[in-house]
């Protein structure tokens, strides 16, 4: 497992989402509870610091102007959000317009099943689930995804072909010019 940037905060996002909903399991409380709590934690533990005099008071003014996040980040950031939503939304217009049938009807039945499998979750198992899948998924990709995906994306185009190809031999009956 290559140790960089992406990697580490996709652990320890992954490590955060976990560790809160052990707390909720084991607390027994809910989500803003426990998220107050933490809060509440946060605050005593700053206080028994200062209290400690762990670091020296005297070395921060009160007047300083920190900058936590830089401008530039949060440019890129907006920058970066502006983009993909574009870019979401590009798509799902494509899909509205119909532009392509066949990718009409794959992602109508992918709703269909995911709303018939999801209605029996909650949706906190959900978000747990879905937490994992994205984990797994980052650090299973380059070692069994981009492999199989040599091996298995021929089979997918074929089987795609032939569901095209089934679906223009459905007789559309345009040639009758008759009226009801």
């Amino acid at each position: 497992m290559n140790v960089n940037s992406k990697n580490i905060v996709t652990l320890s996002i992954f490590s955060s989402i976990n560790s809160l909903y052990i707390l909720l399991y084991i607390l027994n409380q809910t989500f803003l509870q426990i998220i107050c709590t933490l809060c509440i934690m946060l605050l005593l533990l700053s206080g028994l610091v200062v209290f400690l005099k762990v670091h020296k008071i005297s070395e921060y003014k009160e007047d300083d102007k920190l900058e936590i996040i830089s401008k530039e980040k949060i440019e890129y950031c907006v920058i970066y959000l502006y983009e993909q939503l574009n870019d979401k939304l590009t798509i799902i217009r494509q899909y509205l317009l119909w532009n392509n049938r066949m990718k009409n009807i794959t992602v109508i039945i992918i709703i269909y099943l995911l709303g018939n499998i999801l209605s029996f979750i909650n949706f906190n198992v959900f978000f747990y689930l879905l937490t994992w899948v994205i984990f797994l998924y980052n650090y299973i990709n380059d070692t069994y995804i981009n492999n199989a995906y040599k091996m298995i994306h021929p089979i997918y185009v074929n089987i795609k072909e032939q569901a095209k190809y089934l679906y223009d031999n459905i007789p559309k009956l345009q040639h009758l010019k008759k009226n009801i």
